[in-house]
């Protein structure tokens, strides 16, 4: 079903309410033989509907929010990145590691091209996608390229204090520079990309949920509110007053 469409599953969502409205006010004449139309188990699909619903709202806020802030944190790299490249060069570090902090600042900046390793890394990432569906295969394909870039980055900043670590003269005064609060940002990296996966996770699974509850075959909500919609009109006949009334409601099936 379509993630990006909220208002469009919220219209079901409200719309099977107002349906539990209108049956309910038929009273007994509102009496299905068939089990999942009754009162009690409308009003526990309209719970299950209403808490998918708003869990795949949250999730996809907190999604987007930790995605925020790994960018915010991640853009403090490149400036720290040519700050260590000027702290070497005032250490009077030899040419060799200066020519290897250049090209680790260079990966960093994404002004190289990919290693092997890396270029390895990330096809593996972009092929684990859904190859039935191309739409979703394009939209995975970006995420993970994405997501690689951000593990690259972690690893590049290791690389970075593991070669700082080899320089005898790099010793600075400055708090930001010293290999211990280097060590500390790069577990503020890592956990910040941790959180982007996390909640990622989370907001996929509360789409299959939804997904479950409001569009499943037969017993999901949209299907349950056509069955009840149906059977008002076997009741009261098509041209009824009360199937005027639930047949004006909307009930849509969302695909991917």
């Amino acid at each position: 079903m379509s993630n990006s469409n909220d208002s469009a599953h919220g219209t079901n969502v409200a719309n099977f309410e107002d349906l539990i409205s209108y049956v309910t006010s038929y009273g007994g004449s509102y009496n299905p033989s068939v089990p999942g139309i009754t009162l009690t188990q409308l009003g526990i699909m309209q719970a299950n509907g209403s808490q998918a619903h708003n869990t795949a709202i949250t999730s996809k806020a907190a999604a987007k929010d930790t995605e925020r802030n790994r960018k915010l944190t991640f853009n403090e790299l490149n400036v720290l990145s040519s700050k260590l490249i000027a702290a070497l060069q005032a250490c009077g570090t030899n040419a060799a590691i200066l020519k290897a902090a250049r090209a680790i600042d260079a990966k960093i900046k994404g002004r190289t091209k990919l290693t092997k390793a890396d270029a390895g890394k990330q096809k593996t990432n972009t092929n684990e996608t859904n190859s039935e569906n191309p739409e979703a295969q394009t939209k995975t394909k970006k995420h993970s390229t994405r997501q690689t870039t951000f593990d690259n980055k972690v690893d590049h900043l290791a690389n970075y204090i593991s070669l700082l670590g080899t320089v005898p003269g790099y010793n600075p005064n400055e708090t930001e520079l010293q290999i211990s609060t280097l060590n500390a940002f790069h577990g503020t990296l890592k956990n910040a990309n941790t959180s982007v996966i996390a909640t990622k996770t989370n907001y996929s699974n509360a789409l299959i949920n939804r997904d479950e509850i409001l569009y499943k075959d037969i017993t999901g909500l949209v299907d349950i509110a056509l069955a009840v919609k149906s059977y008002v009109k076997s009741v009261y006949g098509p041209k009824s007053p009360q199937y005027k009334q639930v047949a004006k409601l909307q009930f849509k099936k969302y695909k991917k």
